[in-house]
């Protein structure tokens, strides 16, 4: 490499530019090996003081001055900084503070691309935070950035910054505050990521998970937007399932903080704007959803007699309304199914009864629902004892012995047997 930048700076140049090409190529564009020999080639030559300056010089020119540059690469500036510094971090210190200018750029699209290059820097697990403190303070700044992007963004690299560096002190410390903020902001998608991102961050380390950011997260299950609310419902479900099974593995005991997630489900069937939370499906969350399928009666039952312990009134009212709306539910199905079973020895045994009720059948048959195959049922079977307009019912009749399913054509062909209709009715058939 020595050789060739002595011979020639513009061969140099050339040649870098096929290194860094390579470098940021997808396995699926070129053979892994040029990945790997490009990153080896960084690697080695970055002690060299030839090789530095270009590198460095490169990369501060598409930060500083990008539309001045000819190569095709510039597109390409943050993604080649990212995989230089993973194989030679040191090589790219003195380029490092100019990143704070993307930061604060006046473009969305360049503070967007550099949030998402100094997170995956802050993720490497390298000091970066602490000897650059200035350039931490101002990605902290793009938490509240004008841009709804901009902050959805910054909190998805929050994510990989603390899973990266989950017991580095006051900066997790800082980046949990930031995502916490962002749960009470002013637009619904950053509060929906919000949401996940605390939710998902809780998941990876339950043991670490904050109380006080738990019961952040919590609130936004009464969140304005209905989007925000189902989020913050499957996540907090999630949570306590992964808790639930932590507890039978014996890694956690059973906790208040925790146990108070399914009491603040249970409220949610109070929200009257959402048809997810009313009474029977949240019946349906607390007897399917709420606990991993594989968890045991036993098991089950601890979380339970320690939930009640924490009950309130409210938290009982809720319990027993949705429990009241299953046997609700349940009576009326039973109700549903006798009067079927009713209906059904009328028209067996009584069939004279239906007469004068044709104007009611031929309303409801115009309504398309699921009912119509029985009703046609009963027009087959006590049909010679109604007096139904010809012009009004044989159209339907016909339409489903041509369109229906071969159990609604059989009985539509015997309803319109028993409403005798002429001969010439039926040739036409």
């Amino acid at each position: 490499m020595i050789n060739i930048l002595n011979e020639s700076e513009e061969a140099f140049q050339q040649l870098l530019e096929v290194i860094l090409q390579n470098l940021i190529k997808r396995k699926k564009d070129a053979i892994f090996a040029a990945d790997k020999l490009a990153a080896s080639v960084i690697k080695t030559c970055a002690q060299e003081d030839e090789l530095n300056p270009l590198v460095c010089g490169f990369l501060t020119t598409c930060i500083h001055d990008r539309d001045a540059m000819g190569s095709e690469l510039k597109e390409y500036y943050y993604e080649i900084f990212s995989k230089v510094f993973q194989c030679a971090p040191q090589m790219l210190l003195a380029v490092i503070p100019s990143l704070t200018k993307g930061l604060s750029a006046a473009e969305v699209d360049v503070r967007i691309k550099a949030v998402n290059l100094v997170g995956k820097l802050f993720a490497l697990q390298h000091p970066v935070v602490q000897k650059y403190h200035e350039l931490f303070v101002e990605f902290l700044k793009r938490f509240s950035d004008k841009s709804v992007d901009v902050r959805i963004s910054a909190l998805q690299c929050a994510k990989a910054f603390y899973l990266a560096n989950p017991y580095d002190g006051t900066d997790s410390r800082e980046i949990m505050t930031s995502i916490g903020d962002r749960l009470l902001d002013s637009d619904d998608q950053v509060r929906k990521q919000a949401v996940l991102v605390t939710c998902d961050i809780f998941s990876s380390n339950l043991k670490l998970v904050s109380s006080k950011l738990l019961s952040q997260a919590t609130e936004r299950r009464w969140d304005i937007k209905i989007t925000v609310r189902k989020s913050a419902l499957q996540k907090l479900i999630k949570i306590y399932r992964d808790y639930c099974k932590k507890c039978y593995e014996g890694s956690m005991t059973i906790s208040d903080h925790f146990e108070e997630i399914p009491c603040k489900i249970m409220m949610l069937c109070y929200d009257k704007d959402c048809k997810e939370f009313r009474f029977q499906n949240m019946e349906f969350v607390l007897a399917n959803d709420l606990f991993p399928e594989d968890l045991s009666v036993e098991e089950r039952t601890k979380h339970w007699m320690h939930m009640f312990s924490l009950f309130s009134f409210p938290h009982e009212k809720a319990l027993d309304n949705i429990l009241t709306q299953k046997r609700r539910f349940q009576n009326e199905m039973k109700s549903y199914l006798a009067m079927r079973k009713k209906l059904k020895a009328i028209v067996r045994n009584f069939p004279s009864m239906l007469k004068g009720l044709e104007k009611q059948f031929q309303k409801l048959l115009e309504q398309k629902s699921s009912v119509n195959d029985k009703l046609i049922e009963v027009i087959a079977k006590a049909g010679s004892h109604m007096s139904f307009n010809q012009s009004d019912i044989y159209p339907f009749l016909k339409r489903i012995c041509l369109d229906g399913t071969r159990r609604q054509a059989k009985f539509a062909g015997s309803a319109i047997a028993a409403l005798s209709f002429e001969q010439s009715v039926l040739r036409v058939i």
